[in-house]
């Protein structure tokens, strides 16, 4: 009754045609007005429009942002919600507030994340929702974000990572549970936050072969849901990861089961790329129990999917062996040739958005394989010129990317070991050769007693770190050495054979290279961290700093001394 109540509000309101009579409509009425809507139903939107113009009028960014958030959330389409996410964010950039902007750019992550599934931007979104978190006393909103990055590192194969932002949100989401009188909404958010939590906690810890963690996870999160109904996609979830534990333990009906559980709870919200997860499995299922007909229809189904959304889960690639595996058995080259091609485009997607992942896929069909196959059965089928052309040209392509991948693989191990034998030699840490040619010498009357005063407290500067302050210019170091900023100038010029920039440069990329090389707890540091624990402004001033120096991004550093150096804990 009170949403038609509202609904016949809003109807004249928005009518030119009412008579003068001025109707209200509070934030209260459309807070409520909201409860009654479900996920992407189109039929809010009026709501949000009148919601919108009331802010606007009012000049209210908290009362707008909250109706381009609820317009982003009802909006079927996803080029809607993507057009409601950069509005927010035009809005909250404008207001200047952290919350709002870390709010905002973490809206629009998730649209690039899960309604288009498209990677990199959605990782940079995050990223800008990290840095401005940092500036907010918000401690959902920074858990929300911590657990976003974590997904996202989940995905991409990192699961020790991983579980480092998981078990934080955790105890968050565990701790705001248990305190009373708390607002309904934020109590169902933090519930909310709860389960995705455990849900991701039980994909890590599957990966990593720690089967009765993740049964943990698992039967906690579905206790917590119990009955309740507004849970529905969190119980999908769940379900899905019971069902693959279920898998692993050879309970192939009960996994079935819970298969087709999830896919209904995840059809409404349209995740379709849980929902090929759960399709695989249960293809995977029926290959196990010797039903390969019944197995069949799953991977397909998958592919459909696969050509819609132009997105695949590293996960599921195996199906595409067992379809060309089956067709050729069956002597159907027409399909062994359209599934050869599918497993090859498969491949390009994850190795255009998960490079680092691609060395780590199992892959039973090697590239070159599947590219002697796919001239086998062009040959059979006689297809025309264009198709050879066309298809060949795509292996060229492909190959050519493996080559240069493992090319640029053996440069950045080959400077990495360069690298690390100097640190190791070096007595003095910041003891460098000029990469440079020296500025030409000013005619100045410095004095040898002065340089050699200077030459001691530049020492002192790089003993005890003082280029690590955000601070250090020319004048403020000439300062705090007693001294002037031409003195300064010509000593570091003419003894340390570079300018005053490049030598506090060098300085601090040595300094956090060092770092990385003795305290392994500092490469779980973020980019941004390492640029700030050596005094540079951004992440992108210090990774291309970084690459400068060393000749090797700080990324790929990192990469190589955990492969040697493996972090504990």
């Amino acid at each position: 009754m009170f949403r038609i109540t509202i609904l016949l509000l809003l109807l004249f309101a928005s009518c030119g045609a009412v008579a003068q009579k001025k109707i209200e409509i509070s934030y209260e009425d459309f807070e409520h007005l909201y409860d009654h809507y479900s996920e992407n139903d189109s039929t809010a939107l009026p709501a949000v429009a009148q919601h919108m113009k009331k802010a606007k009028k009012e000049n209210n960014i908290r009362e707008l942002l909250y109706a381009l958030e609820n317009g982003l959330y009802y909006s079927p389409r996803r080029e809607d919600k993507l057009r409601y996410a950069d509005m927010a964010l035009h809005e909250a950039l404008r207001s200047g507030n952290p919350d709002h902007i870390t709010r905002a750019y973490l809206g629009k992550g998730i649209v690039y994340y899960y309604n288009y599934k498209r990677f990199k931007p959605a990782l940079d979104a995050y990223l800008q929702a990290h840095h401005y978190s940092k500036s907010s006393r918000n401690q959902y909103l920074q858990n929300k974000v911590l657990y976003h990055l974590g997904v996202v590192k989940s995905y991409l194969g990192f699961y020790e990572e991983a579980l480092d932002h998981f078990n934080l949100c955790l105890l968050f989401f565990e701790r705001k549970l248990t305190e009373d009188q708390q607002h309904p909404t934020a109590r169902f958010n933090h519930r909310k936050g709860l389960l995705n939590t455990l849900h991701q906690l039980a994909v890590c810890y599957e990966h990593l072969g720690q089967g009765t963690k993740a049964d943990e996870m698992i039967s906690a999160g579905l206790q917590n849901i119990g009955g309740d109904k507004a849970f529905f996609q969190e119980q999908g979830y769940l379900l899905k990861s019971r069902g693959i534990s279920y898998f692993r333990a050879g309970q192939y009906d009960a996994a079935l089961r819970d298969f087709t559980r999830s896919n209904i709870l995840l059809k409404a919200p349209e995740d379709f790329a849980w929902i090929a997860v759960n399709n695989f499995y249960a293809g995977r299922c029926y290959l196990q129990t010797g039903k390969p007909d019944l197995a069949l229809p799953y991977f397909i189904k998958n592919d459909s999917t696969f050509n819609v959304h132009h997105f695949i889960h590293p996960e599921i690639r195996p199906q595409y062996e067992y379809l060309i595996d089956y067709y050729k058995k069956e002597g159907q080259p027409e399909k062994e040739l359209y599934y050869t091609q599918q497993l090859l485009k498969a491949d390009q997607y994850l190795a255009g958005d998960f490079k680092h992942l691609t060395t780590h896929l199992h892959k039973s069909y090697d590239n070159q394989r599947l590219l002697e196959d796919q001239a086998r059965l062009i040959q059979q089928q006689n297809h025309s010129l264009r198709v050879i052309i066309f298809l060949t040209a795509g292996s060229i392509g492909l190959i050519l990317f493996l080559v240069i991948q493992r090319s640029r693989s053996r440069r950045t191990v080959k400077q990495y070991r360069k690298l690390l034998e100097n640190l190791k030699n070096s007595d003095d840490l910041y003891q460098f050769s000029p990469v440079e040619t020296p500025m030409p010498e000013k005619k100045q009357e410095v004095s040898e007693k002065t340089v050699a005063q200077l030459l001691e407290k530049l020492k002192t500067f790089e003993d005890k770190e003082m280029f690590t302050s955000n601070k250090v210019t020319l004048a403020w170091t000439a300062q705090k050495l007693g001294t002037n900023s031409s003195h300064l100038s010509y000593v570091v010029n003419k003894h340390k054979g570079m300018s005053f920039t490049h030598y506090v440069k060098h300085l601090r990329i040595r300094y956090i290279t060092h770092l990385l090389y003795k305290d392994p707890k500092y490469r779980r540091y973020t980019i941004s961290s390492l640029a700030e624990e050596c005094g540079i402004a951004s992440r992108q001033t210090f990774s291309k700093q970084f690459q400068e120096v060393n000749h090797i991004s700080p990324m790929d550093y990192i990469k190589q001394l955990n492969a040697e150096q493996p972090v504990k804990g």
